[in-house]
């Protein structure tokens, strides 16, 4: 387990991992490819850096010891108890001791000696290029494979736009792209799954727990929950409307019929 969290904290440098919603095969010889030996080199530099500080820790400020403790107690912390207490893990909860990082490798910049006077100034162009080539792979990982992206999405929503709903109900991986591939035109209540129909405590308006959606609308279900759809179809007023190999978009009268909210 801890090594899959630390594989985690590698991905936000552009690091490829195994069991990732993100592709993880990257060819060596690509654009991708080569980024990936940045952040390769980006993870082996935070490494070196870790070594180095601990070694040399007597050597630092008291300000630049609190920042190392804080830092390896945090990254401690976040890396144990997901391990410990079974909860779920994603790689964003290393983001908030970030800029601690930076800060070591500042400490380890800092307090290095060297003997040639554009040593200093040469570490730091290269680290800046790194950082940007690291920053560039983070970014193509999305760009190029995004998770669970399907361009038949864009089909349902010009269906959708095209038959003026304005209002609809998904689960995660289909809810929140619909309100943005139509601009905002059809606003999307996000639920954990189709039989509790419980509002989804993330990336929606805090209104939605609170105000339910009422008239005519749509259930777009995904392709991983198909097997939702006799379930769905048992609610009075409900019809199939379009449907293609990644989803099913089904017609309600009232929304209300749901009963989602609570």
């Amino acid at each position: 387990k801890i090594l899959k969290v630390f594989s985690g904290f590698f991905s936000l440098f552009g690091y490829p991992i195994p069991d990732s919603v993100f592709q993880p095969v990257v060819y060596l010889f690509t654009k991708r490819g080569i980024l990936f030996l940045f952040s390769l080199a980006f993870i082996l530099i935070v490494g070196f850096a870790m070594i180095r500080t601990l070694q040399r820790v007597q050597k630092t400020l008291p300000a630049q010891r609190m920042l190392i403790l804080t830092m390896f107690i945090s990254l401690a912390a976040i890396a144990v108890v997901p391990c410990i207490t079974n909860k779920g893990f994603n790689a964003s909860y290393f983001l908030p001791i970030m800029p601690l990082v930076i800060g070591l490798l500042q400490v380890e910049f800092d307090t290095e000696e060297t003997c040639w006077s554009l040593t200093k100034p040469i570490a730091s162009v290269a680290f800046g290029v790194v950082v940007v080539a690291c920053s560039l792979a983070t970014v193509a990982e999305f760009k190029e494979a995004p998770p669970r992206g399907r361009e038949s999405l864009m089909d349902v929503v010009a269906f959708a736009e095209n038959q003026d709903y304005e209002q609809g109900v998904s689960t995660f991986w289909g809810s929140n792209v619909v309100t943005e591939l139509s601009n905002g035109g059809i606003e999307m209540w996000t639920v954990l799954d189709f039989e509790d129909r419980k509002v989804y405590g993330w990336l929606q308006k805090k209104e939605h727990a609170e105000h339910f959606p009422e008239g005519r609308g749509f259930v777009l279900i995904p392709q991983d929950e198909f097997a939702m759809e006799e379930l769905i179809l048992q609610y009075p007023g409900t019809n199939v409307v379009y449907r293609n190999d990644d989803f099913i978009l089904v017609d309600f009268e009232d929304l209300k019929v749901l009963g989602v909210w609570r």
